[in-house]
């Protein structure tokens, strides 16, 4: 049975913007997925996340072509990665969350999702290895650095 993971933007953007740090992590999580060694699930709101990471790589730092970036946000959408919607009473539940610990929605969403299919999120983001408030579901963050 493959290890399941909930999928962050900040992991998912380095597939295509070569110029990240922990590419080669990044890397081994994608081959592992098309491998099927590994599970990736996220909440919709990724599809618009890696849409706007491509757009302002484009559009701002010009790390990649106006074409590539339609044809990298092809390939990601093709990706089998499981997709969750949120309802109204989940969303309610991510927003108490999010207001409780003082983070962002996005970022709870994610976070909501594994502690909802009972795994880890995977993530770059640095904010979450810095000290978290009390009671925060520590036990559901994976910095992508300590992927193995």
């Amino acid at each position: 049975m493959p290890q399941v993971f909930v999928l962050d933007a900040s992991v998912a953007g380095k597939w295509y913007l070569n110029d990240e740090d922990l590419i080669e992590q990044a890397e081994k999580l994608l081959k592992d997925l098309l491998l099927k060694k590994i599970e990736l699930h996220a909440p919709v709101l990724l599809k618009y996340e890696i849409a706007q990471v491509l757009y302002k790589a484009q559009r701002f730092s010009r790390r990649i072509r106006s074409k590539d970036c339609q044809d990298a946000y092809k390939s990601f959408c093709a990706l089998p990665i499981i997709y969750h919607s949120l309802d109204i009473k989940m969303m309610q539940e991510i927003l108490n969350f999010a207001i409780s610990f003082n983070k962002s929605f996005y970022d709870s969403c994610y976070i909501y999702l594994a502690k909802k299919l009972n795994c880890r999120w995977i993530t770059d983001d640095r904010e979450y290895e810095k000290r978290l408030p009390k009671n925060f579901p520590k036990e559901r963050i994976l910095m992508l650095k300590a992927f193995k």
